[in-house]
């Protein structure tokens, strides 16, 4: 059995099988976060775009409060 694996052809074979698994999980990795980031656009989309411009004013008025609080503290 030793002698089997220290024939060229079957490390051969045994290298090409393992890139042939990575690439596989590779391509499986990246399809599913871009299923994932579609899902995502999707979303966006529907709801999130109709509330961006609210939720972008909202973080600008807590951060001028928060700024406000901090500043007036630290007199």
């Amino acid at each position: 059995m030793n002698d089997l694996f220290k024939n060229t052809f079957i490390q051969a074979l045994g290298v090409a099988a393992l890139i042939y698994i990575g690439f596989q999980l590779l391509d499986w990795g990246i399809d599913t976060i871009l299923r994932i980031l579609r899902s995502f656009d999707n979303w966006y989309r529907i709801y999130g775009s109709k509330w961006a411009e609210e939720v972008a004013i909202a973080f600008g008025v807590l951060y001028l409060l928060f700024a406000a609080v901090i500043n007036s503290r630290s007199r």
